[in-house]
């Protein structure tokens, strides 16, 4: 019986450290702050993001795993550099290339009738491979051709 009880109170207490774990690593804790530079392929963008630092030092995840989201549009194989900032805040740099792994995604965005224009706006945020991405408001222009 003293057996059973130790595993019952082990188990408990497990689920519990997991549990507060999870709490602390609240991904509705951070949100995108600004979106910084011209959307458009080989160009760089810098998104920052409220919170990310204690994000990061409570879930233990990689910041340089985070992927970009467009218009809600996981943009797979995209990853970032992690740069922290005082403040909980951070930044989180994005060379806007091709993926093999967004093909899908890049023909969506960038094959849209001309006729709406060189560029329109987009919905910028960030997330992990296969979850949701973060909720933001943030709309940048992505150019779909640039002029000269």
């Amino acid at each position: 019986m003293n057996i059973i009880t130790s595993r019952l109170k082990f188990s408990i207490c497990l689920v519990l450290l997991m549990t507060i774990k999870s709490i602390g690593a609240d991904a509705s804790t951070i949100t995108v702050k600004d979106v910084e530079g011209n959307l458009e392929l080989n160009n760089t963008i810098i998104v920052t993001v409220d919170g990310l630092t204690s994000y990061i030092e409570n879930s233990e995840k990689d910041p340089n795993k985070f992927i970009l989201y467009l218009n809600w549009r996981p943009i797979k194989g995209l990853y970032p550099s992690y740069i922290p900032e005082s403040g909980g805040q951070g930044k989180l740099r994005f060379d806007v290339d091709h993926t093999t792994d967004s093909e899908n995604e890049w023909k969506a965005l960038l094959g849209r009738p001309i006729s709406k224009g060189w560029s329109y706006e987009v919905n910028v945020s960030i997330g992990y491979e296969n979850e949701k991405p973060i909720p933001s408001d943030k709309l940048l222009p992505l150019v779909i051709i640039r002029k000269s």
